[in-house]
């Protein structure tokens, strides 16, 4: 019995394999299966230790997903649950295009999880599509490893995890449109190697055009790498006069000379032949023509983003006039340690690029420039793009042409996933030929990290902390003494890898889970979702007007229009529109002057000049009240709404006057507004100037007089050394009114108005 139990089980994977190409590809793959489902398990853990949903209430959004993925995920849910335009939104802005946000933020394929969720479960879903994107980037590289060097085991599964975990994923994991183009990056270097060694290009051109359309900005490095990476490996392996056949001949023909006698002559290979037959020539016009058909493959999305892209800040920087140098050799070295603070601020003493790949990429990279295995074209290859690697990341000249020539407002080096991806490939094929090396090179290797991490302890590295010197040192050890082992011949060296790959697996666990920033609650995030629409429907019960727009008193996220679902003022998007910013911005709205604007309780001009039929107030934040201005509608546990009596259809007529309105960029707030009533109505003075009966001085120089009067100060402290200083000014108002009060200070800490 147990023979045939055993014939069986053979027959039936001899049938697995032989039915067709799917059961082929999972059998095959193996151990990119395991390395997608290690990522996903480090993930669940990670989740866990935060307490996010589902283990917990707290969520995994913050910065831009907080403000912007979330909320743009669940109006395109709302979209296509309604069946609404995927083409204008009213919602964000004032009303714009939305298919440009469509495009830039939300055409990843695992969107599909969203609609599985709900809008209310919107911050659950983005978790569970960072998850899978982490378990497709471990799957690609591990499926990168098996046929690029021919070999798949679970040492293969240790250097995907390292890459999958990288520093780069830990500080950007939230910006989802990065992360498709970092998860398939592996399958875009192995279609481009395919191409190089003239085997089919669909693998190139299909994850090159995945990338381009899940997002251009990224899809532009992933093409500028494309050519450092085709030259790479080029000339890591041929020469520029290589031939693709080396015994190239000429056609035979057949003659007859002049005593009738039929002869044979070889001609020489025609030029077209010769052309052909330049292994150079003919992978660089692979390579172009696939990158193309890439690109044309992606235009449906590339050409509405260039063109929403011509209106946005995003395209507006001027080649820098001076060269700059961003940080030291010794601090960039220094990044590449275990449990290091990631990088996210383009401002501040810690702008250094993600790099930390694991301490097992840090001891075996170094070996591979000591591997006689290894071709020293090949070696003098990877040097330079080494070099070629920190003159990007150190210098602002690179670095502005690697951005899209284009300074970021924030999130620097956001192509160092490559950087990383390249580090990794040295370091595991310096690990595929670990026997090849003497133990006392990997000792070396070993000693000169441990010596390094001890210096770096010693000067005090700025963004190295205790936990990075104790994880970084103990991991090196680790590793130092599995290569060793592993060269020695007499050990199994799969038990070795398996071992291999629980180290990497729990450095990642130890380093980089307590670097995640988990700070936002679902309950503060979603907790208020029904209550608003209950409020909106009560209020609008008894309103029969079709169209106008609303505001909460108090903001969230800035793209709250999206995620409550109604026609607002406040966005923040990329596909903003500048000249409006700028202008919002004048109007005395909280923003950038580039991509965002948030409404705040504001003039009864700018309501009207807006459109602002009604304000919802937060119940406990009271920040408007009924009046002469605004009429009390209903309220429930958590909001209030109010209409504003004075409000304007979105479409009014104005006096022509408006066409050559430029407002001064020097006037305040009140000013544009005022100027802009005249403009449109020809009412001048809407507002009156309150004057200033005296002023008080604690620690700032006296204002003049005009100064006063203008309500323009020009102030500095009189004692520098004391932090406190203060001014107080006195009012006396003449009758019961609305009073606007503009503060303008950048060094404000807090102003109040006391009756």
């Amino acid at each position: 019995m147990s023979h045939r139990l055993i014939w069986k089980v053979i027959v039936l994977k001899d049938k697995l394999r032989s039915r067709g190409k799917l059961p082929k590809f999972l059998t095959n793959n193996a151990y990119s299966w395991l390395a997608a489902l290690l990522a996903v398990a480090i993930m669940l853990f990670v989740m866990l230790c935060h307490k996010i949903y589902p283990f917990g209430n707290m969520t995994i959004l913050r910065m831009d997903l907080y403000h912007q993925y979330g909320p743009l995920y669940a109006e395109l849910f709302d979209k296509i649950k309604s069946g609404g335009s995927l083409f204008y939104s009213w919602t964000s802005g004032l009303g714009g295009a939305f298919l440009g946000n469509l495009l830039n933020y939300c055409t990843s394929p695992f969107a599909i999880v969203m609609l599985i969720a709900g809008h209310y479960h919107m911050p659950g879903a983005i978790a569970a599509m960072i998850t899978l994107k982490a378990a497709l980037a471990a799957w690609t590289f591990t499926y990168f490893i098996r046929k690029s060097f021919g070999k798949s085991d679970l040492s293969s599964v240790a250097f995907a995890i390292a890459y999958t975990f990288c520093g780069w994923y830990v500080a950007y994991y939230w910006d989802l449109m990065w992360v498709d183009a970092f998860a398939v990056f592996p399958l875009v270097i192995l279609g481009l190697e395919y191409v190089i060694q003239d085997k089919k290009p669909w693998l190139f051109i299909l994850s090159l055009s995945y990338v381009m359309f899940t997002s251009y900005y990224m899809a532009y490095m992933t093409v500028l790498m494309s050519v450092i990476y085709f030259l790479y490996y080029y000339f890591g392996r041929y020469s520029i006069g290589e031939k693709r056949d080396p015994l190239l001949r000429g056609r035979t023909v057949v003659y007859t000379n002049d005593e009738g006698e039929e002869l044979q002559k070889t001609l020489p290979p025609s030029f077209l032949a010769r052309l052909r037959n330049s292994r150079f020539l003919v992978a660089g016009i692979r390579f172009a023509f696939s990158g193309l058909a890439a690109a044309l493959i992606a235009m449906c999305a590339l050409l509405p983003v260039y063109f929403s892209l011509k209106t946005s800040s995003a395209t507006n920087d001027n080649w820098p006039s001076t060269y700059k140098l961003y940080f030291n050799f010794f601090d960039f070295l220094a990044n590449h340690l275990a449990s290091l603070d990631t990088t996210i601020r383009s401002s501040g003493d810690i702008v250094l690029p993600n790099v930390y790949c694991t301490m097992a990429t840090v001891v075996a990279a170094p070996l591979y420039f000591f591997c006689k295995k290894i071709h020293y074209k090949k070696k003098i290859a990877s040097a330079f793009i080494l070099v070629l690697f920190y003159a990007s990341f150190v210098l602002n000249y690179v670095n502005f042409v690697w951005h899209g020539f284009h300074f970021p407002n924030d999130l620097p080096f956001r192509w160092s996933y490559m950087y990383s991806f390249f580090l990794i490939l040295l370091a595991y094929e310096a690990f595929r030929n670990i026997k090849s090396f003497d133990y006392r090179q990997i000792l070396l290797s070993g000693l000169g990290v441990f010596i390094f991490i001890i210096v770096v302890q010693k000067v005090e590295q700025k963004n190295v902390s205790t936990s990075t010197v104790y994880i970084s040192l103990a991991f090196t050890a680790i590793f130092t003494l599995l290569y060793m082992i592993m060269q020695d011949r007499r050990w199994q060296k799969a038990a070795l890898s398996l071992f291999m790959l629980c180290a990497v697996v729990t450095e990642i666990v130890v380093a980089d889970t307590g670097h995640y920033n988990v700070s936002q609650s679902k309950e503060a995030y979603a907790g208020d979702y029904y209550d608003y629409q209950n409020i909106r429907e009560l209020t609008e019960q008894n309103d029969s007007s079709l169209f106008y727009r609303t505001e909460l008193t108090n903001l969230k996220a800035r793209m709250d229009p999206c995620w409550y679902g109604y026609r607002g003022t406040s966005t923040f998007t990329s596909m903003a529109y500048e000249p409006v910013a700028k202008l919002e911005r004048k109007l005395g709205v909280y923003g950038n002057n580039i991509n965002s604007y948030t409404y705040s309780p504001q003039t009864p001009v700018f309501n009207s000049m807006h459109a602002l039929k009604y304000l919802y107030d937060k119940t406990d934040n009271n920040y408007i009240s009924e009046d002469r201005v605004y009429n009390y509608e209903f309220a429930n546990d958590k909001f209030t709404s109010y209409s504003y009596k004075y409000y304007l259809p979105i479409a009014y007529a104005v006096k022509s006057d408006l066409r050559e309105w430029e407002y001064d960029s020097s006037d305040s707030p009140i000013a544009v507004q005022s100027d802009y009533v005249l403009k449109t109505s020809g009412i001048a003075n809407v507002y009156e100037n309150i004057p200033i009966d005296s002023v008080d001085y604690e620690n700032i120089n006296n204002f003049y007089p005009a100064e006063i009067e203008s309500g323009n100060f020009t102030y500095y402290k009189t004692n520098s050394s004391e932090d406190y200083s203060a001014v107080t000014m006195h009012i006396t108002m003449p009758r019961t009114q609305r009073l606007c009060l503009y503060v303008d200070c950048n060094k404000l800490k807090n102003a109040s108005i006391v009756s």
